[in-house]
């Protein structure tokens, strides 16, 4: 169960990127064209970065949970700007805004708006269901994805919110 909670961060992150821009994370390596030169060059240095915001308690009674999910998504980042960015957007590179929830609604949804404010296109977290829901009330207002990792709550994702994305473990 520990592995599989590692997984999940990556994973949403790289589904918060395809919808971003559409298409997919590191490109369709179904297609093999044969022209290696081009696979292997570097990102454009004149893409706009994407900015991704990481809702998590890094502090407080949950500070090792939160700690170990924000460490997830910048693994996931990592791995999908050392494959060549965003594909689709010229090679774009992913960049994360951070931030401690502190297990608090009040601070996580004051904190998820600094990120939107700091340009976050969208979010991950926020591990707490009571955290989860004012994110994901104001992800919704914002129009923005918003990615739960974690979280169990059923009033999250009910009453017309839209932009909220799951990721169950099973």
């Amino acid at each position: 169960m520990r592995k599989l909670r590692f997984l999940i961060g990556p994973l949403a992150l790289m589904v918060v990127a395809a919808a971003c821009n559409g298409a997919d994370v590191v490109g369709d390596d179904t297609a093999d064209t044969g022209d290696t030169a081009e696979e292997e060059q570097p990102a454009d240095a004149g893409a706009e970065a994407i900015r991704i915001g990481a809702l998590h308690p890094l502090t407080g009674a949950l500070a090792n949970d939160g700690s170990a999910m924000n460490a997830a998504v910048q693994m996931a980042i990592e791995d999908v700007n050392e494959a060549g960015g965003i594909q689709s957007l010229g090679g774009a590179r992913l960049e994360l805004i951070t931030a401690d929830s502190q297990g608090d609604p009040e601070i996580g949804q004051t904190e998820a708006q600094r990120m939107i404010d700091e340009g976050a296109v969208a979010m991950i977290g926020a591990f707490q269901s009571a955290v989860a829901i004012n994110v994901a009330t104001l992800a919704e207002r914002s129009g923005i994805p918003f990615v739960i990792d974690v979280a169990v709550d059923d009033a999250i994702i009910t009453g017309g919110v839209s932009h909220i994305l799951t990721v169950r473990s099973g």
